[in-house]
Order: structure tokens, then sequence, then C-alpha cells
């Protein structure tokens, strides 16, 4: 049996564009060189996908996709989570960086190094990077994703320490 490679969501189609089957990608790297660098991307159900990139559209970016020709094809994509395989994105080499996907399920500290929850999505409503955290009790809640309140995120231990306010809790 063959195994399956892991993938990595990095933009959703957003709506189309103009007349001939264009579209407006929400894209969520910092690279858009990945549309040139990979030759498919999928949807939740696997269906390939490739994409030409365009130009930027203020904080999103306008794409030929693959065998669309029209608006009312494009329209049908509305909202297509777009996947690429985790093995296609490049190493990373620093360890201040990471793929967001890899923070999903690592445990969040207190500054006291007690387990407060874990993370269980990255949100961006578009005010800047937020953390989603389920907490050991309670409901879950949003922290902004910035060193004020994340000082520290270790991937080797699985950890990230979160500096909260009262507001947040």
């Amino acid at each position: 049996m063959a195994e399956i490679e892991e993938k990595i969501k990095i933009a959703k189609i957003a709506t189309a564009h103009g007349i001939k089957g264009m579209v407006k990608l929400d894209f969520y790297g910092d690279d858009i060189s990945i549309f040139e660098k990979s030759e498919y991307f999928f949807d939740s159900k696997g269906n390939k996908f490739s994409f030409k990139i365009k130009n930027p559209v203020k904080n999103q970016w306008v794409a030929e996709v693959n065998n669309i020709r029209d608006r009312n094809d494009a329209e049908k994509l509305r909202g297509t989570d777009i996947y690429i395989n985790k093995s296609n994105l490049p190493e990373i080499k620093d360890e201040d960086e990471f793929y967001y996907e890899d923070l999903i399920g690592m445990n969040v500290l207190d500054k006291d190094g007690n387990i407060s929850g874990k993370i269980t999505a990255i949100q961006n409503f578009g005010a800047g990077d937020l953390l989603e955290i389920k907490p050991v009790s309670g409901s879950s809640y949003y922290l902004p994703f910035t060193k004020e309140y994340v000082p520290e995120v270790n991937l080797t231990l699985g950890k990230i320490v979160i500096l909260p306010d009262d507001a947040f809790l």
C-alpha cells in the first residue's frame, strides 16, 4: 500500500476575477514563487490543480487555473482550500522558522512551564496571525501570534510558551 503524503494548506481561492476564468488567491505564505516551483496542488478531495500567478491585488494574488476558462467555472472554485505536498515545500534551516501547520497540536505552556492547553488552529482575520488555543479547561480563545504574547516556539520539544494577559483568559 502506498504511503499517503502529508499535505499542507497554503492558499484558498477567494473568488473569481474577471471573465476569463482567473481567480483571486488568499496565500498563506511569504514566498509566492512556490506556485512556480511546484507542478501540482490539491483540494481537500485530492483533485489536482496547477496555477500561473499573474499579479498581486491588495492582499491577494490573481492566478490562472488549469482548465478553467470562464468566470462561471472560476466561481465554482470559490472557497476551495489549496494544499501542497509537504515534501515540495522548502526545507527550513533556521530554528526560529517553522510552518504554521507544524504548530497544530503543540502544547501551550505558561511562563511557569505548566501546560495550559494546545494549539488547535492558526487564523488570520485580517489584523494579524492568531493562535487558537484550547485550554485544559474552558472555551478556546485566540491569542495574537507576536513575540509579546508568544516569546518561545520550540518545535524540537513540541512546546509554545505564551504570556497572555488577563483579557485573554
